[in-house]
């Protein structure tokens, strides 16, 4: 309605408002309006009668901008100055709102999913979505996705954070690991020989244990675990592995990599990313990926660090949403123990 009466007001006094869409903002609208009637008026135009309250309004505040400003040609008639002012009103008006149109664009590239590249090494898990695989692997994705679909419904998913495979990348890379691997699983041979590929994962493992995390990522997680825990060391976590290519259509890596429960105070938490980082390359998934096709190098960990559910007076498990033996569709299929879980299944 706004819109509407701003456009009556600018016919009132004969300008045309081609430039002024429907879509355009009220202020880009009221400053395309300003630069159409000082247009207008160096021409000389007279408008036919006195113009709506909106037209009034700026041409007031063009008017206003003129008197302010000094006067560079001292024959220019006065309204010729208020016009020249409305024109620079309206230059002024709408490369202020492109500015903003500008920053603006460029604070939503930042943050829009599939653009540039999240340098995070740390996400808390309630600003993940189950898209965000690539970025956190299956666990931590699915997690996220629980956690802002079903809290608002009553069903409490415990909260955490994840590490990122980008910090996964930057920890094999700045620590001098991929080289290592690389070298390490050149040789065809180990598998075949489960004796060799049996060294050649545990060379690999202790190499990645023996080389310290990179300090900005060792400061962020601190602070995750800060955030999460409130510094209480004996706040309980459990720590789990999140692979980027974890449960795909054709292949299962479930189970192939460290969960660790109970979790207590940020040294052990520490200890534990790092076995977890270290899993990745057990002899046997080590050997599944290769008989599956998977290159080493494009398969990234993370670790799903969540708050511990104390599960000592009630049962914990496991919950499909189809039959597994004969893929009935319509039934939800529970299988749970009094404890923890991991009776039922590892990881």
């Amino acid at each position: 309605q706004v819109k509407k009466s701003l456009h009556r007001s600018a016919a009132k006094v004969g300008i045309c408002t081609m430039a002024v869409h429907s879509k355009m903002s009220l202020r880009r609208s009221a400053a395309a309006v300003a630069l159409g009637v000082g247009a207008m008026a160096t021409v000389g135009f007279v408008a036919p009668q006195a113009p709506s309250s909106s037209a009034s309004r700026v041409t007031a505040s063009a008017s206003s901008a003129s008197s302010s400003a000094p006067s560079a040609t001292p024959n220019v008639s006065a309204p010729g100055a208020a016009a020249a002012a409305a024109v620079a009103a309206g230059v002024m008006s709408l490369g202020a709102a492109r500015g903003r149109r500008s920053a603006k664009k460029s604070v939503v590239s930042l943050r829009a999913r599939g653009g540039q590249e999240d340098t995070r090494v740390c996400i808390p898990l309630e600003e993940l979505r189950n898209t965000d695989v690539e970025k956190v692997g299956g666990k931590s994705a699915s997690l996220g996705e629980m956690i802002s679909q079903l809290s608002d419904v009553g069903v409490p998913v415990p909260g955490g954070f994840s590490t990122t495979a980008f910090a996964y990348k930057e920890f094999l890379d700045k620590g001098g690991i991929n080289a290592y691997i690389n070298d390490q699983l050149s040789d065809e041979s180990i598998y075949e020989d489960v004796d060799k590929l049996m060294k050649a994962g545990k060379a690999i493992r202790d190499k990645i244990m023996d080389t310290p995390f990179q300090k900005d990522f060792e400061e962020e997680l601190k602070a995750q675990w800060q955030r999460v825990s409130g510094g209480d060391e004996k706040f309980t976590f459990a720590v789990r592995s999140s692979a980027t290519a974890e449960d795909l259509p054709d292949a299962s890596f479930a189970g192939q990599q460290e969960t660790f429960l109970n979790v207590m105070g940020y040294e052990d938490m520490k200890e534990k990313v790092h076995l977890v980082f270290a899993s990745l390359f057990t002899d046997r998934a080590i050997s599944y990926r290769h008989d599956r096709g998977f290159e080493h190098e494009k398969v990234q960990l993370c670790a799903t660090c969540q708050k511990m559910v104390r599960s000592e007076t009630g049962s914990a498990g496991v919950m499909f949403s189809l039959d597994t033996e004969s893929g009935f569709k319509d039934v939800v299929f529970v299988t749970s123990a009094y404890g923890l879980g991991e009776t039922v299944v590892g990881g």
